[in-house]
């Protein structure tokens, strides 16, 4: 997570804001005072190394629009829940700041939580901007309140392999974390390679607890890949590999 994305994220938040009936004085129910936001990140779970920049990003920049005077003159209190990278403890973010807060816009994080309560937001009207990149998020009709902050995971697996082709390779393959963000791109790489020509030589997944990926790396290399994408690692595997 770079802090491009963080960025990023906040941006969106606060064009979305920007917007007519969205934080004005109505946002809330006519409350006074600063405009509510709320969201849930992993602080303490298997993707916490990235949650906890990304966290800290969106507290420093909706402070520093409250301090610049906010957006059409309505300043900000933001509140992030460490959810330990749960579907119920994402729930019940849900329930804390949409149904019961009642806060005009939220911000999500994990690609199976996410995609598991895009529903719940279309139904409440409340817009989402989420860490996750999964591929439908990227549909308006499939994920109307939930919006990502850049290409999905898939797009970035079609680019890498388009990529992989100029460069001559006939054999694609990918390590991935075993996580949803890890996973869920990986039916559509194997689409697309074989789509464009490409071997697929399958995936080899990291468990969330690892800090070395080294087992993978040879059992990819053994299966002939002559290009892998490494999606969703620690950067301590991803620095162990380029030093072999």
């Amino acid at each position: 997570m770079t802090k491009t994305t963080w960025r990023l994220a906040s941006l969106l938040a606060l064009a979305v804001l920007a917007l007519p009936g969205c934080g004005g004085p109505s946002a809330q129910q006519g409350q006074s005072g600063p405009i509510k936001l709320g969201g849930y990140v992993d602080l303490t779970g298997p993707t916490a190394n990235v949650g906890e920049p990304y966290a800290q990003g969106l507290r420093d920049r909706f402070t520093l629009a409250t301090a610049e005077g906010g957006v059409n003159g309505n300043t900000f209190e933001l509140s992030i829940e460490d959810y330990g990278y749960t579907l119920p403890r994402a729930e019940q973010a849900f329930t804390r700041f949409v149904e019961s807060e009642q806060v005009p816009l939220t911000f999500t994080w994990g690609t199976a939580d996410v995609l598991a309560q895009i529903p719940k937001y279309a139904q409440a009207k409340v817009p989402t901007v989420s860490g996750a990149l999964a591929e439908n998020m990227s549909q308006a009709t499939e994920a109307p309140y939930t919006f990502a902050l850049g290409p999905s995971y898939a797009q970035q697996f079609r680019i890498a392999m388009d990529f992989a082709k100029k460069q001559g390779a006939t054999k694609v393959g990918a390590i991935a974390m075993d996580t949803g963000s890890g996973r869920e791109p990986l039916p559509f790489a194997e689409a697309y390679a074989k789509e464009i020509g490409l071997e697929w030589v399958g995936a080899e997944i990291v468990g969330t607890k690892s800090t070395d990926n080294s087992v993978q790396i040879r059992n990819i290399d053994a299966k002939g890949a002559e290009f892998i994408v490494v999606h969703q690692q620690d950067a301590r595997m991803r620095a162990r590999r380029r030093r072999r």
